[in-house]
C-alpha cells in the first residue's frame, strides 16, 4: 500500500496540509511551510502526477458550519468567544473562499488528461439553523475528461464505484 503524508513530507513540498494553507499546523507548534491555496492546489497536481488516484481531505467547511474553526488573520474571521452565528456565517465564507483558491489553484495546473473530483460526505454549510450535519444533498464537481462518468451520480453512495470506473477506463 501507499503511506500517508506527515509532517517531513509537507516540509519538502510532498504534502498538501488539511487545512490548506498549514496554518492550524503553525498555531499547533508543527513546523509547516505557509502555502497559498493556489500554490496548495498546484502541489496537489504535481503530486497527483506520479499516481492514478489521489485523495485530499479538508474539513474546514464542517468546522466552520459548526462554528469551530479558527481562521488565521489572513482570512480575516477569527471565531467569536461567545461562538455567535454572525461568526460562524464569517467562517464558512472565509472557509470557502480559502477552498476556491485552492481549486483555483488545481485548475491552473492540471494536465488535458487529468480529472478533478470535488464533493462532501455531508452538508452543515448552508444550515446553520441546526448544529447537527444535514441530510441534504451535497455538491459533486467533476472536470476534465472523467467527468461524463459522473453526470448520473444521484447519491454520494454512488461516488466510490464510478471512482473506480474512471480509474480503470483506459482513456481517463
Amino acid at each position: 500500500g501507499i503511506r500517508f503524508r506527515d509532517e517531513q513530507d509537507l516540509r519538502a513540498g510532498l504534502a498538501v496540509p488539511w487545512d490548506i494553507t498549514g496554518a492550524a499546523m503553525r498555531r499547533r507548534g508543527v513546523s509547516a511551510p505557509p502555502l497559498s491555496p493556489e500554490a496548495a492546489g498546484a502541489t496537489l497536481v504535481r503530486l497527483a502526477g506520479d499516481h492514478q488516484l489521489v485523495f485530499f481531505e479538508t474539513f474546514l467547511p464542517d468546522l466552520a458550519g459548526h462554528g469551530r474553526w479558527i481562521a488565521d488573520d489572513a482570512d480575516g474571521a477569527e471565531q467569536a468567544a461567545d461562538g455567535d452565528r454572525r461568526s460562524a456565517v464569517e467562517q464558512i465564507h472565509a472557509a470557502m473562499a480559502r477552498i476556491d483558491g485552492l481549486l483555483g489553484g488545481v485548475l491552473a495546473a492540471m494536465r488535458p488528461e487529468d480529472t478533478l473530483l470535488v464533493t462532501s460526505d455531508h452538508g452543515n454549510v448552508e444550515s446553520l439553523s441546526a448544529p447537527a450535519h444535514t441530510r441534504n444533498p451535497v455538491p459533486l464537481l467533476a472536470v476534465g475528461p472523467g467527468a461524463p462518468l459522473f453526470a448520473q451520480v444521484t447519491s454520494i453512495a454512488e461516488v466510490a464505484d464510478v471512482v473506480e470506473q474512471a480509474a480503470l477506463a483506459s482513456d481517463v
